[in-house]
């Protein structure tokens, strides 16, 4: 009500147009000045992002090229090196270079030349003399006289080995060398020289990485004459001039692009270089560098790649583009918006301030029913104080608490609540809960809330609340609402209490339970359940996954001579490194030890395309881990505890859709890794299904063999050793497999398996006691007393710390004559570690055994190691008798070692004499014993006592 007689006094509205105008002034000019700011924002962004996408592909594609570029390299130097073994082992060799007769060496070796370069791609084969002058070039043969004075010669001069590598010729082309000293004993009688063209592999890797190359050349390592000269005589036209640091001397690309020349680095750059984008007509190109090393470490020049990057450029313009487009509308859209709402608030600003004066008027008759109401309240709150005593009790518990009237208006806290979210009555009281609001939980969550307390007066759940310095807390939270006597909701009472430590325990459980503790990668569980799913998703998009399996090489030697503490670490930093190696997506996992497993998902639909990416991406991981590593001292000072070099074998499985299991998936990456490491370790391998065939055949094998000796299913054949005159002088004993399903096993299938397991070992021991038994019962016979008996013994075996012993207490406890037995070594097992191979056999040698080398002239025997063995007796292996009456060579190499024999005191046994022709052969070079099919084939004891007592009744 007003004062009598007093009018309110009441405002005209302004004029809606004066507003209208104002607000859209003040508000939309700015606004439209923050939408293009940030509408060209993120269009540059966009960009940005996209080209240094490009800039960061480009640096990795540059450096596995340059990992490739290596690795093919070596391989072809590698195969070099076969070629040159395989003109070592020619006889012709060393008698024509003596001679120095070009014409011999050209008709001797046009028919080898044309098989290496059919075999392994030779284009260059060079015969040169020792004062380094070229006898023939068999490739150029009316070029000959010039000095030789490449790195590669000089390198195969200075160690007197063969030596390979990358030259630089003196027109710019580069060709990989192998040169290879020929003497005879201390006599050096030249050299010979392989060649190919690197070109080839320059042209294969840019087609394997889709992109085009150049190969350029430092101007500083050419001459320009020899180089203007050498580009007339290919019919090129010299263009020195072109680049000013460089010359180009292959090309992919039938035009080069515009600008290159002054992206050319000056000088050497030991690493990969990325450089600019260049543009060709319609295409653009983003490049890069790549150092090309020659032999002597010298950077002569650079592997050029440009890759093209049109499609991927056009797509960055056209996603730019597009998403600019749409920005645009959006801000158009909240434009027109905001000019909408403008005008709607304007009308309501008009609309409230007439209000405000017509309610003025009410305002004494609401205070005063205001003061009833009150009146009321405390009239009710007197007959319910008792109550409420009671609930205070219950009121402060531990639990934080606070009640509400039905708007949401908190009344009361209790200490609890003060402990729990710092804020204290006068913070909270008058406010709503909306205080404690985290904003991690959406409109949709506190509806669901207000529906459930709505129908079932209570609501109880897992709620997210803020302190009032800000940190979060989950919280078990539970509202009831309170009815008065009318059944109308007075108020609501909420409790709620800390579930951070429960949350906290969940977490632990969860990490132990799925994650490696010590890296904090996924273990095998949580890689398994990954993988399931891997596989159902395969399935539905028709993509193909891998497995890689990576076990570290040498790491039980790591933990054995530095400490668990260094392999732990060691194990951490593979984690970080195998993570920095995949995208996102793909999981790295670890078994366990030093096994990883690295899963790859969403790769090509088609199985070749899917399988060269997973190796691009193992051959990376390998390259990564491939590495020396420093530990420091674990007590963290700077003195480091040692260096260790690290490297990785990796097995690899692709899998499409649910075509096999998820263990049989693990086990065949497992087997693949086996092989890698079979074949050397540091290497990568796929998986085959005929490999693991092989494997469980393998496994069976080995599990009947550990069963063979306690079975009784191995024998003793005795294959006869005759001299002169078809005399017997004693055998050599052969092992022998009887098995009861699988028949006679091949000792070609089970000694090299005997070999690897270590069951040579007990085997080997067990031959040796047998013969011994054998040789003492013939020692009561005078007509076997003399005989000779012949055991193979095995490299592991011999090697055993306790041999010697062991042969020692067979023969004490035989009772055999240890003069009529006869050891048989190989030349690979006496030349390793011959010092301490020399001390056993003079050991035994006093005990009055004797010592044959078996397969004689299959390795890589010495005079002077020779000459230091006490050795009784050489056996020349059967590759060489085989074909002793019709191939020279063979027959020079028999004659060779029977003369080198007698000269050194040794006798000689030719092994698998099967004609007349072989042995009138060996009987006219004074070969004094033989063996072989044309006396007897290996046979059992009881006939072979048979084959003695006939060969006695015929004498």
């Amino acid at each position: 009500m007003f004062a009598a007689g007093v009018e309110p006094v009441v405002e005209a509205p302004a004029s809606r147009d004066g507003v209208g105008v104002n607000l859209r002034r003040r508000i939309l000019l700015p606004l439209a000045l923050a939408l293009l700011f940030l509408l060209s924002a993120f269009a540059y962004s966009i960009y940005r992002t996209e080209r240094a996408w490009i800039e960061e592909s480009t640096g990795r594609e540059l450096k596995t090229i340059q990992a490739s570029l290596g690795n093919i390299l070596k391989l072809r130097g590698d195969k070099l090196h076969m070629a040159l073994d395989q003109l070592d082992r020619d006889p012709r060799l060393r008698p024509m270079l003596r001679t120095g007769d070009r014409g011999v060496l050209r008709d001797g070796y046009a028919d080898l030349f044309a098989q290496l370069k059919r075999e392994f791609g030779i284009t260059h084969l060079y015969f040169i003399r020792p004062d380094r002058l070229t006898l023939l070039r068999l490739h150029q043969p009316e070029r000959f006289g010039d000095r030789i004075d490449r790195y590669t010669l000089r390198e195969a001069e200075r160690t007197g080995h063969a030596f390979a590598g990358m030259e630089l010729g003196p027109i710019g082309t580069l060709s990989l060398r192998a040169v290879m000293p020929v003497r005879d004993g201390s006599e050096l009688l030249g050299y010979v020289e392989l060649a190919e063209e690197v070109q080839d592999v320059v042209q294969d890797i840019t087609r394997i990485f889709g992109s085009e190359g150049f190969v350029t050349i430092h101007k500083d390592v050419l001459s320009r004459p020899d180089w203007e000269e050498g580009m007339r005589m290919l019919g090129r036209q010299p263009d020195w001039d072109r680049f000013p640091h460089s010359v180009m001397t292959f090309a992919t690309l039938a035009q080069v692009p515009p600008g290159l020349g002054r992206l050319l680095p000056e000088g050497q750059h030991p690493q990969v270089v990325p450089a600019a984008k260049l543009e060709q007509g319609d295409l653009v190109y983003q490049s890069g560098f790549v150092p090309l090393t020659d032999a002597g470490g010298r950077d002569v020049g650079d592997l050029v790649v440009l890759r093209d990057v049109t499609a991927a450029m056009a797509h960055t313009r056209q996603t730019v583009g597009s998403l600019v487009a749409a920005a645009a509308v959006v801000a158009a859209l909240l434009f027109l918006l905001f000019y909408l709402i403008l005008g709607r608030a304007k009308n309501a600003l008009a609309m409230s301030r007439n209000r405000l004066i017509a309610e003025t008027g009410n305002y004494a008759r609401l205070q005063a029913q205001r003061i009833e109401e009150l009146t009321t309240w405390v009239d009710e709150r007197t007959r319910t104080d008792e109550q409420l005593r009671i609930a205070a009790s219950a009121f402060e518990s531990q639990e934080a608490m606070f009640v509400t009237t039905p708007d949401g208006v908190i009344l009361r806290i209790n200490q609890a609540f003060t402990t729990l979210t710092g804020y204290d009555g006068d913070e909270v009281i008058g406010q709503t809960p909306a205080l404690l609001k985290s904003g991690k939980h959406d409109a949709g969550f506190y509806r669901q809330l207000w529906q459930a307390l709505a129908a079932d007066r209570c609501w109880q759940g897992e709620i997210w609340n803020r302190r009032k310095d800000g940190s979060l807390f989950p919280a078990w939270q539970t509202i009831s609402a309170v009815v008065d006597g009318e059944g109308r909701i007075s108020h609501y009472v909420s409790a709620f209490s800390d579930m951070t430590r429960h949350k906290q325990a969940e977490a632990d459980i969860q990490q132990l339970a799925y994650y490696d503790q010590l890296t904090g990668l996924p273990n095998r569980r949580l890689l398994l359940e990954r993988l399931g799913q891997a596989l159902a998703t395969s399935a539905r998009d028709g993509r193909h996954g891998a497995l890689l399996f990576i076990d570290l090489d040498h790491f039980k030697m790591l933990n054995d001579t530095r400490g668990h503490d260094v392999g732990d670490r060691l194990l951490v930093e593979v984690a970080r490194w195998l993570q920095g190696c995949i995208h996102e997506g793909d999981t790295v996992a670890r078994l366990g030890g030093d096994e990883f497993v690295v899963m790859l998902e969403g790769l090509s639909e088609d199985g070749r395309a899917a399988a060269t990416q997973t190796e691009m991406i193992g051959e990376r991981i390998r390259s990564t881990l491939d590495r020396e590593c420093a530990f420091a001292a674990a007590d963290g000072n700077a003195e480091v505890a040692g260096d260790h070099h690290c490297s990785a074998s990796i097995g690899v499985d692709l899998f499409l859709g649910h075509r096999e299991t998820t263990e049989n998936l693990l086990k065949h990456a497992d087997v693949a890794m086996y092989q890698a490491k079979a074949a050397g370790r540091n290497a990568l391998h796929f998986f085959d299904p005929a490999m693991q065939a092989r494997l469980e055949g393998r496994a069976a094998l080995e599990a009947d063999l550990r069963r063979a000796l306690s079975l009784g299913q191995l024998e003793l054949y005795y294959q006869v050793q005759v001299g002169p005159a078809d005399s017997v002088l004693g055998a050599e004993v052969l092992l022998r497999w009887n098995h009861p399903l699988r028949g006679v096993v091949s000792p070609v299938d089970f000694i090299p398996l005997a070999e690897e397991t270590g069951l040579i070992v007990p085997i080997g021991h067990w031959v040796l006691e047998m013969a011994c038994h054998q040789l003492r019962k013939w020692q009561d016979d005078p007509a076997t007393r003399d005989f000779v008996l012949a055991v193979n013994v095995s490299a592991r075996q011999f090697r055993q710390p306790d041999f010697v012993d062991q042969v020692h207490a067979v023969l004490d406890h035989t009772g055999a004559n240890p003069n009529r037995l006869k050891l048989e070594l190989t030349e690979s097992l006496v030349l390793d570690d011959i010092d301490s191979t020399i001390a056993k056999m003079n050991t035994l040698k006093s005990l009055g055994i004797g010592f044959s080398m078996d397969d004689f002239g299959t390795g890589y025997s010495s005079l002077s190691h020779l000459k230091r063995l006490p050795l009784d007796q050489v056996k020349i292996d059967r590759s060489f008798v085989r074909d002793i009456a019709t191939d020279p060579g063979d027959a020079v190499i028999v004659r060779t070692i029977i003369a080198m024999a007698d000269s050194l005191g040794l006798t000689v046994v030719a092994e698998g004499v099967e004609n007349r022709e072989q042995l009138d052969f060996l009987v006219e070079h004074a070969c004094p014993v033989f063996q072989g099919y044309l006396f007897s084939r290996p046979v059992p004891l009881g006939e072979f006592q048979v084959m003695l007592n006939k060969s006695a009744g015929e004498r």
